[in-house]
């Protein structure tokens, strides 16, 4: 019986993460983007050489696995990522109990962060290692160590500033150096494995233009002082002072190494993965219990999504599930279907001719008219390497002497955007406005 329930509650859990990131909320930049990093891969496109990312590749080579068996669309893609998800939270019950339901509540507001991005595996990855230092380490496991510095190493192939920033903790906390080797050459397995793949494709110089170097171009991306960086703040200072409490505590320093996914772009976003770590650290603490958790957070959610649905307009089976290539079962309200309908034909009507997407919607595009993703597809500000500006204005003026038809929403020019500016003004100022599509406006050169 008892454990009837636990597959119950698991079961629950994994459909609540599914339907709401399939349904009930609206489609997002990242989702598309990490989706398309998949895809690039599945189509066998070399990261790097063949279209650009600023992050090592695990987490896009992990995803696009289930594609080879069911092929790749958005439902697999979701489906993988209920699942991984779901196994993060098998092992928080095991340490939390049922105050795993608020972590659950917090994976999903004040919004959803719950959707399939590098960034919620992370933290499946921050929530695993410690669940192996707080249950399997004492026990002297002869192969923990191996195990841990194996996830560390995936973690450092998932995004190289936090990885590189949780492998400190082992160097710092542990002071046994058979432990640090061990731990060592789990971590070199995956990494010796990316290397060979790197070189093979020969990429290595586009990996470390984009992934190091273009680090300094990202930095620019920093918003100034915030709400988030305040909080962010005052997240650091109090688990500072735990740690001046209990210095024993690997769990603290974990997380606070895991805070480095905030960096450099402290923003809501981002600071909410912070706070989701920082509950590891306060529900341990938190000794008062409650009986309806999950009552609560289930509800809370089910609220949430309801909520959503108001904000897009209706109730999504209204045209659920839709005919959109690859987002079959991927919630689109209206107003998008049929913006996304235009502009596909379009694009058929222009099949001959060299069309380039100068918007953060340009994946989305390219993945649903089954059109090769290229550097033109991604075009924020640090995804270019070092001086990724100029490289991407050069690349723009050769297409545009090429006579390509470009398609850019010019509200993406004003604001805080992590659209390159300097790329889109070039051919509002020096480009031939043709014709309007909606919020996109389409020019040309000839």
């Amino acid at each position: 019986m008892n454990n009837l329930k636990k597959i119950s509650k698991f079961l629950l859990i994994f459909f609540i993460i599914l339907i709401f990131n399939l349904i009930f909320s609206p489609i997002n930049g990242d989702e598309v983007w990490n989706y398309g990093f998949a895809n690039n891969l599945y189509q066998g496109l070399i990261p790097y050489k063949d279209f650009n990312m600023v992050l090592t590749p695990f987490y896009p080579f992990l995803m696009s696995i289930p594609f080879y068996v069911f092929g790749s669309n958005m439902l697999i893609f979701h489906i993988t990522n209920a699942l991984l998800i779901t196994g993060c939270f098998i092992l928080l019950d095991k340490d939390y109990k049922d105050k795993m339901w608020i972590i659950l509540l917090f994976c999903f507001f004040p919004i959803n962060y719950s959707f399939p991005t590098y960034n919620m595996f992370l933290y499946v990855l921050l929530c695993t290692i410690l669940f192996l230092e707080n249950n399997y380490v004492k026990d002297e496991n002869i192969f923990i160590h191996y195990i841990i510095g194996f996830i560390l190493g995936i973690t450092f192939l998932t995004k190289q500033t936090v990885g590189g920033c949780l492998v400190l903790v082992s160097l710092y906390y542990i002071k046994d150096f058979k432990i640090i080797l061990k731990r060592f050459i789990g971590f070199l397995i995956p990494i010796t494995i990316f290397i060979i793949y790197i070189l093979f494709n020969n990429a290595w110089k586009e990996f470390i233009d984009l992934c190091i170097l273009g680090l300094i171009d990202f930095s620019g991306n920093q918003q100034g002082f915030s709400l988030n960086l305040l909080f962010y703040v005052v997240m650091i200072f109090i688990i500072f002072k735990k740690i001046k409490k209990d210095k024993n505590n690997i769990t603290l320093y974990y997380v606070l190494a895991f805070f480095s996914i905030a960096i450099p772009i402290v923003d809501a976003y981002h600071t909410a993965y912070c706070f989701l770590s920082f509950l590891l650290i306060i529900l341990k603490d938190f000794k008062k219990k409650y009986f309806h958790y999950h009552i609560l957070s289930t509800f809370s959610i089910i609220f949430l999504g309801l909520l959503t649905l108001n904000f897009n307009k209706g109730f999504p089976l209204k045209n659920y599930p839709n005919d959109i290539n690859h987002f079959k079962y991927r919630f689109i309200n209206e107003e998008s279907y049929y913006f996304t309908k235009d502009i596909s034909e379009f694009l058929e009507e222009n099949a001959s001719k060299k069309i380039i997407f100068l918007s953060s919607n340009a994946y989305y595009f390219k993945i649903i008219n089954d059109l090769p993703c290229t550097y033109l597809d991604l075009i924020n500000r640090g995804n270019w390497g070092y001086n990724g500006s100029e490289k991407l204005l050069k690349k723009v003026k050769e297409a545009a002497s090429n006579k390509a038809i470009f398609i850019l929403d010019p509200d993406e020019t004003i604001g805080f955007k992590q659209t390159d500016k300097q790329a889109l003004n070039y051919v509002i100022k020096n480009g031939k406005k043709i014709k309007s599509i909606k919020l996109y406006d389409i020019y040309t050169f000839e």
